[in-house]
């Protein structure tokens, strides 16, 4: 009997998270997308949130700061507990992004690689894609990127494929992601992106 029990409960178990899976909707809020984005206190940044690697247990550390005309992420990165990485997301909506081949951005930064992040899903598990933005010695620097050179990662690790226009048509949040996997310091501040 106690054996019954025991395997009732399991079943039970692996049949809630099936149906937490497979129920789950996505309810991304309407577009309002905006292919000119400018940062600063009083334009855009104050709803971009910090998401470090301390969600999968590691030790990073990252904070936002608005300037007048800029989003600055600043913090240090830690391997330890498997960590890596420090982000800051947009909120989530659809934007459909299939109309633009490119995005010019300027920003400048120390020590690590950043990356612009494009998510089509909502589910930390699926592939995202990403823009690497090299360092620039804290100078101020601005660069045109092909859309389609985003690299496809999974679970922090890159896959063999890019950024289709299909895939494009389901972004739902963009954002910026340290992107070396080194122990050190950094610095990232943006000023605007502008897609075209």
């Amino acid at each position: 009997m106690k054996t019954y029990i025991i395997f009732s409960v399991k079943v039970f178990v692996l049949l809630i998270i099936t149906f937490l899976l497979f129920s789950y909707k996505e309810t991304p809020v309407s577009s309002n997308f905006n292919s000119n984005i400018d940062f600063g206190l009083n334009k855009i940044g104050s709803n971009w949130k910090v998401m470090n690697d301390g969600v999968m247990g590691g030790l990073s550390k990252g904070d936002v700061t608005l300037t007048k005309n800029s989003l600055i992420l600043k913090g240090e990165i830690s391997l330890a507990n498997n960590g890596g990485f420090s982000s800051i997301r947009c909120p989530w909506g659809k934007m459909d992004l299939s109309k633009y081949s490119e995005v010019t951005i300027k920003y400048r930064s120390t020590e690590q690689k950043v990356a612009i992040c494009f998510e089509p899903n909502r589910r930390w598990w699926r592939p995202y894609y990403m823009l690497d933005l090299n360092p620039t010695q804290g100078k101020w620097k601005t660069v045109t990127l092909k859309i389609e050179e985003a690299k496809k990662y999974s679970i922090a690790r890159p896959r063999n494929a890019y950024l289709t226009k299909e895939i494009r048509k389901e972004v739902l949040r963009l954002g910026f992601m340290t992107n070396d996997k080194k122990e050190s310091p950094f610095e990232f501040e943006v000023d605007f992106l502008k897609f075209k």
